[in-house]
């Protein structure tokens, strides 16, 4: 019925140039080539593309892009300061438009976090970078504008601000000055200073997330209220937002956290909802995935006055303990080693390109979609079960000897997904019942050897137990080696906490 309407509304032809296609669904599909800012090529040859059941596409830019003809409202920003500034705002009505806010974990921002770790907006207009991934870093520095005049400006008050802008100008080809003025007249807001600091500004903020509590508070008629907050420290030399959104309200609410500060931001809800969780979202900034999820909060009785906003808090509370000694993936001491070698730094760094292997027959680099462990970025290296031969290692230098309880961080979700299925065998999936992982270590009373039950062991940071270690550089070791061909081996962080 809907490619009736429109055949009929826009006259389109009764036949279609290729044979046994509908013509309203030819005409449709050339009308989507002409209109969308991509179209797919394919790629490989003729002879490979048979073998294969899918033939291989990768985007590019479509040449015959006719969008911005037909935008709402067509108006062309310039300036001789900002280059290409016209993108910029396209991207932020298009991002008003739809309520995107704030970042989720589309892989397509890691690559904005470590350009932009070196590199300025500027910069893109200047150097030779992919359309897709031009478009990529576009858009999270246009997000980033658009937060950081959210902070003056409500959303809906911005919109018709813009709206209306729009329509006065139409089909004109207006100063980026003059929009940034009367932005200003009207809400006190220095646009083009943010501007400035978005085109200039090189490095990004480096958050640290902890400590989301769910506290109680009665008051006089009994009536029983609710007070949430999280701690954040911002470890980088650039300011950053982050974005909080809540499950019972589902509201975005964004907050500037300077370089270096600490904040503890308060927010208070008058009911609950059965599974309470919290999002903190880190935007454009060193944190990959770029947000935080707490879920299943439970409250904790308080008594006091509730607070709402955002609150100096003392940085020391961030540090860890001094009787804790930590080795992430990320570390320079974590190492992969294959049968006869040890892997060079960047045989490691090829590894950490290849994120999209099928098979995991190798040490292969992937980011977590929920919880982990790592700060800014949370990693892992995951494998498919082998021979035992295959192993990564974790080292660290202990200060004094003595006992120490050695533990090893399992994150529930990656487990789940991917430690107990390899998804389809001969198009069955196998599920394994009883995973386990194999570690090594060696301390003043000889090696052990602990083979874990991953699913009995729970998740977080699971305990091997209490033993003696020298004082000086010790190593743990994980093997490929698993309950199961089919079971995948994941390598995250570990840690010897001090005991006595």
């Amino acid at each position: 019925p809907l490619f009736r309407s429109i055949s009929t509304t826009l006259q389109i032809p009764t036949e279609a140039l290729n044979p046994g296609i509908p013509p309203e669904i030819e005409w449709f599909s050339g009308y989507m080539n002409n209109y969308s800012a991509y179209r797919s090529l394919k790629t490989g040859n003729l002879f490979s593309n048979l073998l294969c059941k899918s033939i291989k596409k990768r985007a590019i830019k479509n040449e015959y892009n006719i969008s911005t003809l037909l935008q709402r409202h067509h108006l062309y920003l310039t300036s001789p300061e900002f280059p290409g500034i016209h993108l910029i705002f396209q991207k932020i009505q298009e991002q008003l438009e739809t309520s995107h806010q704030n970042y989720n974990n589309n892989p397509c921002y890691t690559y904005a976090s470590k350009y932009f770790k070196e590199h300025n907006l500027q910069a893109i207009f200047q150097d030779k970078i992919d359309i897709l991934q031009f478009e990529e870093l576009l858009y999270t520095k246009s997000l980033m504008l658009l937060l950081n005049t959210l902070q003056t400006i409500p959303r809906q008050e911005l919109y018709h601000f813009i709206e209306k802008f729009c329509l006065r100008h139409a089909f004109s080809e207006i100063n980026y000055e003059q929009f940034c003025n009367e932005i200003e007249y009207k809400y006190h807001i220095d646009l083009k200073k943010l501007t400035r600091q978005l085109y200039h500004t090189k490095g990004l903020p480096n958050f640290v997330i902890k400590d989301a509590r769910l506290q109680e508070i009665p008051d006089r008629n009994g009536i029983t209220g609710y007070q949430y907050s999280v701690k954040v420290w911002n470890k980088g030399n650039i300011d950053g937002i982050i974005t909080i959104n809540d499950s019972h309200t589902n509201q975005h609410t964004h907050y500037l956290i300077p370089a270096g500060k600490s904040k503890e931001i308060y927010s208070y809800i008058e009911d609950l909802d059965n599974e309470f969780e919290i999002r903190v979202y880190t935007n454009l900034s060193q944190n990959i995935p770029a947000f935080y999820t707490f879920n299943n909060i439970q409250p904790t009785p308080f008594h006091g006055k509730p607070r709402t906003g955002i609150f100096d808090i003392d940085t020391t509370s961030f540090l860890p303990p001094e009787n804790e000694y930590i080795v992430d993936n990320e570390d320079a001491t974590f190492k992969i080693i294959e049968p006869g070698e040890k892997l060079t730094r960047f045989m490691k760094q090829q590894n950490k390109h290849d994120t999209n292997n099928p098979n995991h027959k190798q040490w292969t680099y992937s980011y977590y979609n929920r919880g982990g462990y790592g700060e800014p970025v949370k990693s892992y290296y995951k494998k498919l079960a082998g021979n035992g031969n295959s192993k990564v290692e974790w080292e660290t230098t202990l200060p004094v000897a003595g006992e120490y309880e050695l533990f090893v961080y399992h994150d529930e979700m990656t487990f789940k997904n991917n430690g107990y299925v390899k998804k389809y065998v001969n198009y069955k999936e196998i599920t394994i019942n009883n995973p386990t992982q194999t570690y090594l270590f060696t301390h003043q009373n000889g090696q052990e050897r602990i083979v874990l039950d991953t699913r009995q062991a729970g998740y977080g940071w699971i305990s091997l137990g209490i033993f003696p270690f020298p004082q000086g550089k010790t190593q743990i070791t994980l093997l490929d080696l698993g309950s199961s061909p089919f079971q995948i081996i994941i390598a995250d962080a570990v840690k010897w906490v001090k005991i006595k």
